[in-house]
């Protein structure tokens, strides 16, 4: 239940880099992250990840990185969900978190996320050029 009661009071923080800080600087990052596991029901796992996704979010000022870096672990599990809008919040997440100076791109390609990009947009393209073959065939 107090679970419900975090995602649903964080759920809206894309309102802005200073509500956003408050919610980092308030230490709520850790309990929320500990939402993402096998055991997390899929509507819940993806108020939680567009949360994250939110939390990851603004450039003006950006989330203090040191803050927003211990998503990266969490973020490395969610890329590999089968929920498309868990999987399409945490590359939001991930895109929001390399928005930036190198070091912080570094600091996702040392959490090994990037082999899943690419295998992401492998198989998007595989999928594109299908779309394109058949629609040529049958147009």
């Amino acid at each position: 239940m107090h679970g419900v009661l975090i995602i649903k009071c964080l759920f809206d923080t894309g309102d802005g880099p200073d509500l956003r800080d408050h919610i980092l600087s308030s230490g709520c990052l850790e309990p929320l992250l500990c939402y993402v596991n096998a055991d997390t029901p899929v509507p819940f796992l993806r108020n939680v990840t567009w949360t994250l996704s939110n939390l990851c979010r603004n450039k003006n000022p950006a989330p203090p990185f040191s803050a927003v870096q211990q998503c990266l672990p969490a973020l490395a599990l969610l890329v590999y969900h089968s929920d498309r809008e868990v999987l399409s919040d945490a590359c939001w997440a991930l895109s929001y978190l390399t928005d930036g100076p190198n070091d912080k791109i570094q600091a996702v390609i040392d959490a090994g996320i990037c082999y899943v990009f690419t295998l992401v947009l492998s198989i998007l393209s595989l999928c594109y050029r299908f779309y394109s073959l058949f629609y040529h065939i049958y147009h």
